[in-house]
Order: structure tokens, then sequence, then C-alpha cells
């Protein structure tokens, strides 16, 4: 595979990846709202509600986590490549 072809490649999974990473914050960010909406007017037991708010925005959180250090991972491999082809 061509160099530049290989560069290519990899800036697209880095955007890729960058994009699924602000969808992963922002889905925590609405997660956490949706909680702190569901526990200061919700009806019911409180206990419950805190509870799958926490589950609710520990999924996100995890996601984003994981996919932070592929955005990472794909721009130090985009940085080697470019320091091959130059």
């Amino acid at each position: 595979m061509d160099k530049l072809q290989k560069l290519e490649r990899h800036i697209w999974i880095f955007k890729v990846s960058k994009w699924i990473l602000g969808v992963m914050i922002g889905c925590s960010f609405i997660g956490y709202a949706i909680g702190v909406f569901l526990v200061l007017f919700g009806s019911g037991k409180s206990g419950e509600l805190e509870h799958l708010v926490s589950l609710a925005n520990q999924l996100p959180s995890f996601i984003a986590d994981i996919v932070f250090f592929m955005v990472i991972h794909s721009l130090i491999i985009i940085l080697d490549d470019l320091k091959q082809i130059v």
C-alpha cells in the first residue's frame, strides 16, 4: 500500500473517531441533564432513579474514554506516517 493511501486511511479513521467521541460526549451531557431533571422533578422512589441515572451516565463515558484513546492512537499513527513520508 502506498504511503499516501495509508496516511489517508489513518486520517479518515481519525476523523470518524473524533466524530464518535463528540457524539458520545454529547450523549453523556444529555444523559446527565435528563438524570438531573428526573431526580429533581421525578416522582417515585429517588433511589431507583439515581441508580438508573448512574447506569445511564456510565456507558457513554466508558465508550467516550475508549474512543478518546482511539483518537490519540490514530493521531500518533498519522504523525508517524507523515514522518516517514517527509
